[in-house]
């Protein structure tokens, strides 16, 4: 019984940690770029189970098989199902329709990756991203804009005559679910995500006046939250209807002894 209460209490754990990261989902629904949050739980505390031979305990005891004592949260990894293209008409806003990443500099001149191409142009000229960061090109450099720029589809950026200049800095990885978010929107690579690599031609393409949205889809997630609440609760009722036996064993197991 005592058992029951600590596995239903784990369940009840679990359950607030999908609400947590639903939560987060549906908060930046309409963030631009935004990777939906999906934990993921493994067991542990495994425990071997044993068993007596016919000939009593003084001799081995036969494996039977392993019991998971309870489940924990291993990571919350982010879904990198691409979002839809939401046509805006601004003259600097991107979006990557394929693989990739835009790459950007950090404040403290960290490099770090980010799907959010809703750019702005600062007092000096530079490209930036929504949060104040410089978007790099290829070579890592600052990028700096002019009003006849044109941008192709493969990302390469053209002067007033057609001459190509500089190509936006897009890279793709390995394992992309490997990268560590920041922020919203933002990543930075792992040893599991392996080394940034140019994009070849034909995995992606860039669209100009254009935002990739959010793949967060609102109806799924209502759903899962529902049904984790619906969880919790039942949780809830194991918790009370196991202390309630315990109360009673207790209680008959004195009485008994009277």
């Amino acid at each position: 019984m005592v058992r029951g209460i600590y596995t239903a209490a784990m369940g009840m754990l679990i359950d607030q940690e999908k609400l947590n990261s639903i939560s987060n989902n549906l908060a930046n629904v309409e963030s631009v770029g935004y990777k939906k949050d999906v934990p993921v739980f493994k067991t542990y505390l495994m425990k071997g189970v044993y068993a007596m031979n016919k000939k009593g305990m003084a001799h081995p005891l036969w494996k039977v098989g392993k019991l998971e004592h309870a489940i924990i949260v291993d990571r919350v990894y982010f879904s990198m199902k691409q979002g839809d293209m939401v046509e805006t008409d601004e003259k600097f806003d991107f979006a990557i329709d394929g693989e990739g990443f835009f790459t950007v500099m950090g404040k403290d001149g960290e490099i770090l990756y980010t799907r959010a191409g809703n750019f702005k142009l600062d007092n000096d000229g530079y490209l930036r991203t929504n949060e104040g960061l410089k978007v790099l090109d290829d070579e890592g450099n600052p990028i700096l804009w002019r009003e006849d720029y044109t941008v192709d589809e493969e990302g390469w950026v053209h002067d007033g005559e057609g001459k190509r200049i500089f190509r936006f800095g897009i890279v793709g990885f390995d394992d992309p679910k490997g990268l560590e978010k920041v922020g919203y929107s933002l990543f930075r690579e792992t040893e599991r995500s392996g080394k940034p690599e140019k994009i070849s031609k034909g995995r992606m393409k860039i669209l100009r006046g254009y935002l990739e949205s959010s793949n967060v889809q609102v109806f799924k997630e209502m759903i899962s939250m529902i049904n984790a609440l619906r969880h919790f609760e039942i949780s809830q009722r194991v918790i009370v209807t196991e202390d309630q036996l315990l109360d009673r064993a207790v209680n008959s197991v004195g009485g008994m002894r009277g």
